[in-house]
């Protein structure tokens, strides 16, 4: 079973994730790392951020791969546990620009599926996050879920903002799809969330 979870930035996906792979005993496959590690790789190889051509963006996405443990998502870039170094400034602020290279998203979804796929054959599921999960990665997936809110989870309300304007630029998860429930989160309701999102896991496998 796929359970994917979608949202702008600051909604509580992580959190979310992590607290339902634990309940339910399946890897959290935070798929958004793969756009920092691509952001990293360039980093490392002198590229410029968000400006790979179509071989680049092969050689950077073959370097990766992706492992899990304790269930959470680790990034390997030619060997090497890069996981630690993805919430480096230079990559987070460098990700947007990474992010809206459309060879980089094709490429990265491919990425995605097969990790989905390996996830599904080993553990029968995933809980899986990132840009356009519930709608152009894994529209098939059995539970989609939506988060939206309006808080911004301790972080710079104005960082916040800036992301989602630059994703809405060039994703479409904001758009309202069939199949796919919206629930809105607040901090205090993230436990409440994952209780419903449980209920839909629920509800599909009596199916």
């Amino acid at each position: 079973m796929i359970i994917a979870i979608d949202g702008a930035a600051a909604t509580g996906k992580s959190t979310v994730c992590r607290s339902l792979a634990g309940n339910l005993g399946y890897p959290y496959f935070n798929a958004g790392l793969l756009y920092r590690a691509v952001t990293l790789w360039t980093l490392n190889s002198g590229a410029e951020v968000g400006q790979l051509d179509p071989h680049l963006v092969s050689e950077a996405c073959s370097s990766l791969s992706v492992e899990f443990v304790a269930l959470a998502t680790r990034i390997i870039i030619h060997g090497e546990d890069v996981t630690s170094r993805l919430g480096d400034p230079e990559v987070v602020a460098g990700v947007p620009r990474t992010s809206a290279n459309t060879a980089v998203r094709s490429s990265l979804m491919e990425v995605q599926r097969e990790v989905a796929r390996r996830c599904l054959a080993a553990s029968g599921g995933v809980v899986v996050d990132g840009r356009d999960a519930t709608t152009l990665v894994w529209p098939e997936a059995e539970v989609r879920v939506l988060l939206v809110s309006g808080t911004n989870f301790g972080k710079n309300g104005e960082e916040v903002s800036t992301r989602n304007s630059l994703d809405s630029t060039h994703t479409d998860f904001f758009t309202d799809r069939p199949g796919i429930s919206t629930i809105r989160t607040t901090p205090e309701s993230l436990d409440d969330v994952v209780r419903k999102i449980l209920l839909m896991v629920s509800a599909h496998s009596a199916l």
